[in-house]
């Protein structure tokens, strides 16, 4: 099957997330001293942290809770305190910090959400970082993915961009994802990173947590030994797992829905009618015109998804956009996130895939301006597989 992004509009550029720290930071190998205690993380807020601050984090906390068997509770500052706790705080030495230590410390550990670290992708990447989670580009497999160009990275940035060794870093068997929200983005003019798959370019940066991300922290609690033995555990399809807070119901790749992962998404309504259904691709080049804006509040992600249906294909396999955009899976691998794409400058973009469903999805967390894309798409048969079939 073949898809061609025409344009898409989204009439501010948005601009790429880099976060970076002041020292060395896709999961630990598991080390139980690092891991915090059956799941739970305890904290509470210092006394200057500002009302935005505390929504973005607690909206960030609630998103790694909701789809993993990690908790968070919060407690009062004065309360007397005997075990591990997180304090979210401002570094009095850098007061713009987003900053935060790999793993659990033990005692009052700080996790930094300084001036302009309000946002829920700022905390929801430090939050992986609490929990466990390297930058996507330290894996010790990065270079099979990118290409890290040195000489752009400025020398108090550098330690961020270290490779790991296999002895510190368990990816756990999962795939390289380019739109895993502890991957940084790279700007367009003197990039710091290349993906070496083709259109990934603005994947990169991502502001939502990714279905790896959530896999790789239900991998690193071990949060499947909560539906060990579970007669009625879920026959996840297209690359779900059963989620641990019910395990009779499947956590889904986006794109996919459903208790087993087997239906599309919904149809979201909003201010410009119905988004999401069913495409049937012919033999013929069809157009659509997608246009699509939050439904919530402003900051909190919607979206809605299309499936591009084929009854049978034959054919060759073939940054961050943070505040709205257009997701096309072509990829083999459903688990990991697809081409993502927010600017008129990928325009006749044709992306191929042997697959016979290929979810399309519109994001958006502004209510303006307006995610439009127009996509073609059509099934091409490979005649010389054909004509093999035949014989």
């Amino acid at each position: 099957m073949e898809i061609s992004k025409k344009e898409t509009r989204h009439k501010e550029r948005p601009s790429r997330r880099i976060i970076a720290g002041r020292h060395k930071r896709q999961a630990l190998k598991k080390d139980e001293t690092k891991i915090w205690s059956s799941g739970i993380i305890r904290y509470y807020f210092d006394t200057f942290i500002g009302g935005e601050t505390k929504k973005g984090f607690e909206r960030a906390a609630k998103a790694w809770q909701k789809d993993t068997c990690v908790k968070f509770e919060k407690i009062e500052k004065n309360a007397h305190i005997e075990e591990d706790v997180l304090i979210v705080t401002i570094d009095a030495e850098d007061k713009k910090a987003c900053v935060s230590h790999v793993g659990k410390l033990g005692g009052i550990q700080p996790l930094y959400l300084g001036d302009g670290c309000e946002s829920f992708a700022h905390a929801a990447h430090e939050i992986g970082h609490v929990l466990g989670l390297f930058h996507t580009q330290n894996r010790h497999d990065r270079n099979n993915h990118i290409t890290v160009n040195h000489n752009n990275i400025k020398k108090e940035y550098k330690d961020q961009y270290v490779l790991k060794n296999e002895g510190e870093n368990d990816n756990y068997g999962l795939p390289y994802d380019y739109g895993s929200i502890m991957h940084y983005g790279s700007p367009i003019v003197s990039p710091k990173m290349i993906p070496k798959k083709k259109n990934y370019e603005q994947t990169i940066g991502s502001p939502m947590i990714s279905f790896i991300d959530l896999l790789m922290v239900n991998k690193l609690y071990d949060c499947d030994k909560n539906c060990k033995g579970e007669a009625t555990k879920a026959n996840c399809t297209n690359n779900g797992f059963s989620h641990p807070q019910n395990c009779s119901k499947c956590i889904c790749p986006g794109g996919y829905d459903g208790d087993l992962c087997n239906e599309r998404p919904p149809l979201v309504t909003g201010n410009f009618g119905e988004c999401g259904g069913d495409l049937n691709a012919t033999s013929s080049w069809e157009i659509k015109f997608l246009m699509f804006a939050s439904t919530k509040n402003e900051g909190e992600y919607s979206t809605c998804a299309y499936w591009i249906r084929v009854a049978a294909v034959h054919g060759e396999p073939v940054q961050g956009c943070a505040k709205g955009g257009i997701e096309i899976k072509t990829n083999e691998d459903q688990r990991v996130t697809g081409h993502r794409f927010c600017s008129l400058d990928e325009e006749e973009i044709i992306l191929e895939s042997t697959r016979t469903l290929v979810p399309v999805i519109l994001y958006s967390n502004v209510l303006f301006p307006v995610v439009t894309a127009t996509i073609e798409y059509r099934y091409e048969v490979d005649e010389k597989l054909a004509e093999d079939e035949k014989s």
